[in-house]
């Protein structure tokens, strides 16, 4: 269902349709090596949220994530779980696309962290 709703909601003009759910949205962009995960939020979303859904979409536990935005390393006191990702990110690491706050995130962890090498040796032994 399509809601009219002020310039200031959707950037998309004054009087113009847009979805309820682009309403104060950002997309958080995760690049992990040669692999790119993008994620839906609301403007409030906390780096804990996001470490939470990397682990669900991208199976790499959150003991071993080590997040980068624009030079800086999201751990520590400073960038702990409640902190807002726009918070974190800064004017540096987050810009707008159409409306849309964009923030590209690198993930850093252990080589096999996800578990795929395990799986690629267990995938062999079955074709044995």
């Amino acid at each position: 269902k399509e809601v009219r709703l002020p310039k200031r909601f959707c950037g998309l003009g004054r009087g113009s349709r847009c979805r309820p759910w682009q309403m104060a949205s950002v997309t958080i962009v995760v690049a992990h090596g040669s692999r790119t995960q993008e994620f839906e939020y609301p403007e409030t979303a906390t780096i804990g949220e996001l470490r939470d859904a990397i682990e669900q979409r991208m199976s790499i536990p959150r003991a071993t994530q080590r997040l980068l935005c624009s030079g800086r390393n999201w751990q520590g006191i400073a960038f702990g779980d409640d902190v807002k990702v726009l918070e974190a990110a800064g004017a540096k690491g987050s810009k707008e696309v159409m409306g849309v706050k964009v923030v590209k995130v690198m993930l850093m962890c252990a080589p096999d962290a996800d578990g795929s090498e395990a799986v690629s040796k267990l995938e062999a032994q079955v074709e044995e």
